[in-house]
């Protein structure tokens, strides 16, 4: 029986990009086995608001997840993805693999991650997104998502 959760694993992973109807703020995980470690995400936006109307407005983007379940699990990336109009600052990787990655016991909790995003400045307003996709050491994913409002006159999380 174990390894046909193996064998389903990989169409689980097929899908993933195909996230859909989940709000803001949310997590989402793939279908995963029984004997799966169990996941939640976070994503939390730190926005500067006191940007010049006409120039890029920079954002922090931190997520974390942490092991919902009562099976030890690892965690070997973090990848953001970003909506058309935002762009990741320079030198900013889009995905960060913690060497060995992140040995998650139940309860436990990873480190944030972090990038530095820029929206640039629109004459007319927009709401982009914001995801970050977690993947363990099975090939399971867990994604946070959330959204910045871009208006001219400010930018806020949505």
């Amino acid at each position: 029986m174990k390894s046909v959760g193996f064998l389903l694993l990989p169409l689980c992973i097929l899908f993933a990009p195909q996230v859909q109807g989940y709000a803001a703020g949310q997590s989402v995980s793939s279908p995963m086995a029984a004997q799966d470690a169990q996941y939640e995400c976070e994503l939390i936006l730190d926005c500067d608001s006191t940007s010049n109307p006409y120039s890029p407005i920079i954002c922090t983007v931190q997520a974390r997840i942490w092991n919902i379940g009562s099976i030890p699990g690892r965690i070997m990336s973090a990848e953001i993805s970003l909506d058309p109009g935002l762009f990741l600052s320079a030198g900013s990787p889009v995905t960060r693999i913690p060497p060995g990655g992140w040995p998650l016991q139940p309860g436990d909790t990873t480190p944030p991650v972090s990038w530095n995003v820029r929206a640039i400045a629109r004459e007319t307003p927009v709401t982009v997104g914001i995801s970050v996709w977690f993947t363990d050491s099975l090939g399971n994913w867990t994604v946070c998502r959330d959204s910045i409002y871009n208006s001219p006159s400010r930018s806020r999380c949505a």
